[in-house]
């Protein structure tokens, strides 16, 4: 994932308005020589164009501003906050921790966002019931995580899917949370969602751990009920299968009768979405004939 650029967004420049990672790049260089600094939070996240939450940001200007604390005392440092979201113990110390060193925070209502104007911050606070006014050398923006622009150009070369934010999106959030839909493709960190390091390095421990498994037994066993293409003669290579199949196990290839379907069995789950689909009943599925489900349902009746 990339770090969202919030141009429009609470006046961003890239020099006097920033972001937390290019605030980071300044600590880092030994800065910043100023007197004051105001950090706001959710810039550019939950709002109508983007509405999850990062998770990280919170944390991320919260570390920002305690080193900015402890390296210079005489600084002062507003954390502006719609919600302040210290996921874990860790992050729970950290906020406990900005709150001895120092750092003043201010809650802002989400219909009232933080104006950025000539230099100036001008906040309502509800808490306090009053409006700020901070003149600070440097404003700095907790944007979020957004999806990397491969994302989509990956997704339809992996055949695997993507969510409404163009995360990738695993095969199931509590029960296959490293795996795809497709079988052997495992996603971890940011590319799923925005994560921390260390969540980010638990995961991809459990897909080294997932990829091992098919590397030690040496081979695949592949779905028994998967699609056929029954009838070569009726298929007319219409591409229809292809296109609606979930997990991208069907190709159009040319053959000597012109173009034909071909499935691929180590990528098929058998979901019928094919067999279902052609109007030229050219793809049946292996153990589930029209006949079988005729004759069971004969037998049914029968009973």
């Amino acid at each position: 994932a990339d770090e969202l650029v919030p141009e429009g967004i609470m006046g961003y420049d890239g020099e006097r308005v920033v972001t937390q990672l290019e605030f980071e790049r300044v600590l880092a260089a030994g800065g910043p020589d100023a007197v004051e600094v105001v950090m706001i939070l959710c810039a550019g996240s939950r709002m109508p164009d983007r509405v999850y939450c990062s998770r990280i940001c919170c944390a991320a200007a919260l570390k920002n501003a305690v080193l900015l604390r402890r390296r210079n005392p005489n600084t002062r440092v507003w954390v502006l906050y719609r919600d302040l979201m210290t996921i874990g113990v860790r992050y729970e110390q950290l906020l406990q921790e900005a709150k001895e060193v120092g750092v003043r925070f201010v809650n802002y209502a989400p219909d009232a966002p933080p104006a950025v104007e000539d230099g100036r911050v001008v906040v309502w606070g509800p808490v306090l019931a009053r409006t700020l006014e901070l003149t600070p050398d440097i404003v700095v923006l907790s944007s979020p995580l957004v999806a990397p622009e491969g994302a989509q150009e990956m997704s339809r070369m992996l055949k695997v899917a993507l969510d409404e934010h163009h995360f990738f999106l695993e095969a199931h959030l509590k029960l296959r949370p490293l795996d795809f839909a497709t079988d052997g493709i495992f996603v971890c960190g940011t590319a799923r969602w925005p994560a921390s390091i260390e969540e980010s390095i638990s995961q991809a421990r459990g897909v080294a751990a997932r990829a091992a498994v098919p590397l030690m037994r040496g081979s695949v066993c592949v779905e028994p009920l998967i699609s056929i293409l029954a009838d070569e003669e009726l298929c007319r290579g219409c591409g229809l299968c292809r296109d609606l199949c979930p997990y991208g196990a069907i190709e159009i290839v040319e053959t000597p009768r012109g173009p034909k379907a071909k499935m691929h069995e180590a990528a098929c789950k058998g979901c019928g979405v094919c067999g279902a689909s052609c109007y030229r009943r050219a793809i049946r599925m292996s153990h589930f004939t029209d006949e079988q489900f005729v004759a069971q349902i004969r037998a049914a009746f029968q009973q």
